[in-house]
């Protein structure tokens, strides 16, 4: 007969034969959302799981299609949200990942419709990259006001600029949808 008002509920689940996974989703109050489905093209945790394959000099992309990213620079922490995070010196660290839309696999290119979310935690007013692929997509940190930012390159550079201050240090979950519609709001 108690009222628990904690807004994070940490669930650990194990899978088997992951190989063999297409769909992960879970149902709450009638509503179905998907964790994971051909849909997710690039899913990194940054844990070190060394079962998965994961190093410091490798992370582990969790999709289905491989998409595995090169660590340079940045370390892991235990510092973090969920389990660990990597820490980036806001210079030159970054995870980098290879384009292979040139050699027939075009998973990180969009043509209708992109989501994209991360993790972080910001201390300071800088421009910083959270995640980008060139000529293409960026979220980033605006130096002036501490905010995110989800842009979209092409013929024309189309963003939108998130609400709240990030640079307090603590974890914030930042992302941007974009859906190639009629409408006048494509963004969110």
């Amino acid at each position: 007969n108690s009222i628990n008002s904690q807004s994070d509920i940490f669930i650990n689940i194990s899978i088997q034969n992951a190989a063999n996974l297409t769909d992960f989703i879970r149902t709450w109050n009638n509503t179905n959302h998907s964790f994971y489905n051909a849909s997710l093209v690039l899913s990194f945790n940054f844990d070190n799981v060394e079962e998965i394959g994961e190093t410091t000099a490798t992370a582990v992309d969790t999709s289905s299609h491989g998409n595995n990213g090169v660590i340079s620079g940045p370390r892991y922490t235990p510092f973090a949200k969920y389990s660990s995070a990597l820490t980036f010196d806001g210079v030159d660290d970054l995870v980098s990942v290879i384009d292979r839309s040139r050699s027939g696999d075009p998973s990180l290119d969009f043509t209708d419709a992109i989501t994209v979310s991360a993790w972080i935690q910001y201390s300071n007013n800088k421009t910083q990259n959270i995640l980008s692929k060139s000529g293409s997509y960026r979220i980033y940190t605006q130096a002036a006001s501490g905010k995110a930012v989800f842009s979209l390159v092409g013929p024309t550079v189309s963003s939108i600029t998130g609400i709240s201050n990030l640079a307090d240090g603590q974890w914030h979950h930042i992302g941007g949808t974009y859906k190639n519609e009629s409408t006048a709001n494509n963004f969110r």
